[in-house]
């Protein structure tokens, strides 16, 4: 899995700075840095950094320039139990191409866009991949017909 690391140069230098024992290492900067490739204690960064770019890692610590995750690979949209998508506790989502890998975030939604009866959901609320879909169920297996859900899906 890759770690995601926010370097806060800053940060550093001002707590190296208010410690009250210098540290065994100074690092001193006036003027611009410049290099192919830092490493800083086994983290390898690489050049090619730029607009919409974020650091990540490997196990090594050998760190690579990612895009980051654009509008592209978010999909949000309103779900509605019906008895067409809906079986007792348990409600299928669907929108196109879901994928086991998707992470899926869900909340109640009690006065969707639309408008129409929606049930008050006060049940605990899981989701689950079941096969070729992610499924919303009431944990205490309330039925869930006639609510409705804010669903945000991010594809990995």
């Amino acid at each position: 899995m890759k770690k995601v690391l926010l370097l806060q140069l800053l940060s550093i230098i001002a707590l190296a700075t208010a410690a009250q024992t210098p540290p065994a290492e100074k690092f001193e900067v006036i003027g611009n840095i410049k290099g192919d490739i830092a490493k800083l204690k086994g983290l390898q960064i690489p050049t090619n950094a730029g607009a919409g770019k974020i650091l990540t890692s490997d196990a090594n610590g050998n760190g690579t320039w990612q895009t980051f995750p654009t509008l592209q690979t978010l999909t949000a949209f309103v779900h509605r139990a019906t008895t067409a998508n809906t079986t007792n506790h348990i409600t299928t989502l669907s929108y196109p191409n879901p994928k086991q890998t998707d992470v899926v975030l869900v909340t109640h939604n009690y006065n969707p866009a639309g408008g129409g009866s929606i049930a008050y959901n006060n049940h605990p609320v899981g989701i689950y991949w079941v096969g070729n879909a992610w499924t919303i169920y009431n944990e205490d297996i309330a039925d869930i017909v006639g609510t409705a859900f804010n669903v945000l899906v991010i594809r990995q």
